[in-house]
C-alpha cells in the first residue's frame, strides 16, 4: 500500500523509548499469528550496495551511530548512486536513468535477515511474490518531485501489491523488488529518504532518514 511518511527509526530502537504495556501493543499489532515473536522482525544493521560492476557498500546504518560509508565515516546524503559499466559510481540526473541498490538488513545478532523473490507471474505486468519481509523506502516528503514517487499499483493489476510508480513521461516502472530497487530521478533537487523492512502490510522499522540528491539533466 501506499505508505504515509511517519517519524523514521527502527523498532528497535523504539523498543527502548516505550513503557512495556505501549511495546507490547506496538508488537501485537505487526503480528498475524499467535506467536508474535515469530511474526516480527527487528533489525539493527542497514547496508546498501550498488547493483552493477563497482558492487559498492554506499551506506551502512546502526541504531547507535546513523549512517556511515563503508569506512566508517558519518554520512548524511547517499553517495552516487548509479553504478554504470565503464564509468563506476556515477550522480542520479534529473529524468535520467535509474539507481538500483540492493538492501540488506540484519537482525540483532547480527545475521542478515532473508528477503528474496519467491515467485513472479509469467504473464505481464509479471508481479512479484516476495517472502515474508521485503525492502522499501520512503521520502519524508510524500509530495517529492525529485524521485518518482507515490509508489502504486500496476494499473493492469489493480489487487497486486504497491510494487510500481509513474514516471514524469507517464511510464510505469517497478519500483520495489523483494531483496532490491530503484531510486528514479526526476528534476534536479534533494529529498530524503528512510529505508523500511516492509512485513506484508506494514513496517517492521525505519533506519533514520538520508538524503538523495539529484543533479540538473546534462
Amino acid at each position: 500500500m501506499t505508505f504515509a511518511p511517519r517519524a523514521p527509526g527502527n523498532s528497535f530502537r523504539r523498543a527502548t523509548l516505550l513503557a512495556l504495556p505501549i511495546l507490547l501493543v506496538g508488537l501485537a499489532a505487526c503480528d498475524s499469528s499467535t506467536d508474535l515473536e515469530d511474526d516480527h522482525s527487528d533489525f539493527s544493521r542497514v547496508e546498501i550496495q550498488t547493483r552493477g560492476q563497482a558492487s559498492a557498500i554506499l551506506a551502512v546504518w546502526t541504531g547507535p551511530t546513523g549512517w556511515q560509508d563503508e569506512a566508517g565515516n558519518a554520512i548524511t546524503e547517499l553517495p552516487n548512486p548509479r553504478d554504470e559499466e565503464g564509468q563506476g559510481l556515477i550522480p542520479l540526473r534529473a529524468g535520467g536513468p535509474q539507481a538500483s541498490l540492493t538492501v540488506r538488513f540484519f537482525d540483532l545478532q547480527g545475521q542478515q535477515i532473508p528477503i528474496s523473490t519467491v515467485a513472479r507471474d509469467a504473464d505481464p505486468p509479471r508481479e512479484r511474490t516476495c517472502s515474508e519481509d521485503e525492502a522499501r523506502y520512503f521520502p519524508t516528503n510524500a509530495n517529492t518531485n525529485v524521485i518518482a514517487w507515490p509508489n502504486i499499483r500496476h494499473p493492469d493489476s489493480p489487487t497486486g501489491p504497491f510494487h510500481w510508480v509513474q514516471r514524469a513521461s507517464g511510464d510505469i516502472v517497478g519500483l520495489f523488488h523483494c531483496d532490491h530497487l530503484y531510486i528514479l530521478p526526476e528534476t534536479a533537487g534533494t529529498t530524503d529518504i528512510y529505508f523500511s523492512l516492509w512485513h506484508g502490510d506494514h513496517s517492521d522499522g525505519e533506519t533514520d532518514p538520508i538524503t538523495v540528491r539529484v543533479m540538473p539533466a546534462n
